[in-house]
């Protein structure tokens, strides 16, 4: 009996461990993600505020830690998504000309 509950035990905790690995590895990727719309956003802002022509910045990919992600441009926000294991996931970064103004993340 004792080796049974030993048994359950380890794996329950094999397997927490195993999500919080995943689940930090996703952060990165999120963490990494932001900073570049960050970047994005601003240079958007500033094309916008001086008037000039945004070309193909509407909308683009970019592969970060070795995932694609989608990027695109609607006006007030940025659409960032990308796909990790078969799910989507996406994260909305509004801006203005000042700055960003709010981070939204979903997951589809």
């Amino acid at each position: 009996m004792f080796v049974l509950l030993f048994s359950t035990w380890t794996a329950i905790q094999v397997e927490a461990r195993s999500h919080l690995l995943r689940a930090a590895r996703r952060s990165n990727i999120d963490l990494t993600i932001i900073e570049r719309a960050k970047y994005v956003a601003g240079d958007l802002a500033w094309k916008k505020r001086c008037g000039l022509e945004l070309g193909d910045q509407q909308q683009f990919m970019e592969s970060i830690k070795s995932k694609q992600v989608h990027f695109r441009d609607l006006d007030t926000y940025l659409e960032c998504s990308y796909v990790d294991q078969d799910e989507t996931y996406q994260i909305l970064v509004f801006y203005d000309a000042q700055g960003i103004v709010k981070v939204e993340y979903n997951k589809n």
